[in-house]
């Protein structure tokens, strides 16, 4: 659902794009507090990601996991079984959607490791870069156009069944 403003028009921000807004805030609070507030960031942390499972249960129509790997896992190899005992297209496309998700995790942790250790080498300017990297999604999730990105992504780098 999108946002009117006052004078009646359009706002282009999904509710999903503040609750990601939220998420942004937060993180940067606990990136900033002391070694002392270890307990406080685990809240914060496990906050953050309670938002996100209830924010993103569906993606696609497909019941998703955003924190872990685990049920996406299940859930992909199960559609890659039924796509290749029955050549069910739906069941195609989920499985690349369920990968997906799982390469973008993989990608994520791979991310999160390199900054940690440019944090130490480089200090502040790691920061700006993560910040710079919640930028830069956020605003990804807010193109219009993100699903016909999506799936000229898939369709270029995921091969087609026969292929």
């Amino acid at each position: 659902r999108r946002f009117k403003s006052r004078q009646n028009r359009d706002i282009n921000i999904h509710w999903r794009q503040i609750v990601v807004l939220g998420e942004m805030m937060l993180v940067t609070i606990a990136a900033l507090l002391p070694q002392s507030a270890n307990a406080m960031v685990n809240i914060i942390i496990s906050f953050v990601c309670a938002m996100q499972v209830e924010t993103f249960r569906k993606v696609r129509g497909s019941a998703f996991a955003t924190t872990m790997c685990t049920g996406n896992l299940r859930s992909g190899t199960e559609q890659l079984v039924i796509w290749r005992q029955t050549g069910d297209r739906g069941a195609a496309r989920k499985m690349k959607n369920y990968y997906s998700i799982i390469l973008v995790f993989i990608l994520g942790g791979a991310i999160g490791a390199l900054a940690a250790l440019c944090w130490v080498l480089f200090g502040f300017w790691n920061m700006i870069f993560i910040a710079a990297m919640f930028v830069v999604g956020y605003f990804v999730g807010a193109c219009d156009h993100k699903a016909e990105l999506f799936k000229r992504i898939m369709d270029r780098f995921v091969p087609k069944k026969g292929e």
